[in-house]
């Protein structure tokens, strides 16, 4: 007999949408047009620049997309 697994568990890095840039890459996007941000760390890594990430563990992460979590968020940051 098969059984089905529910709820299963996964683990992957994500992109957690916070980008820090020293200054001087500003002068690599056009401008007036649209430019995505792995656009732009392809030109950095053409003008030799270095890119660096910084792993955040899930216990780290607040998903403030909903009021709620984003209102829990504040709360837990005033405490600090």
């Amino acid at each position: 007999m098969e059984r089905l697994k529910e709820k299963p568990q996964y683990s992957f890095l994500v992109n957690t949408g916070l980008y820090v840039m020293n200054p001087s890459v500003i002068d690599l996007i056009p401008d007036n047009r649209l430019f995505h941000i792995t656009h732009l760390m392809d030109k950095i890594i053409e003008n030799k620049g270095t890119i660096g990430v910084y792993p955040v563990s899930e216990k780290a992460w607040i998903d403030v997309g909903q009021w709620s979590e984003y209102h829990k968020a504040l709360k837990m940051i005033e405490g600090i």
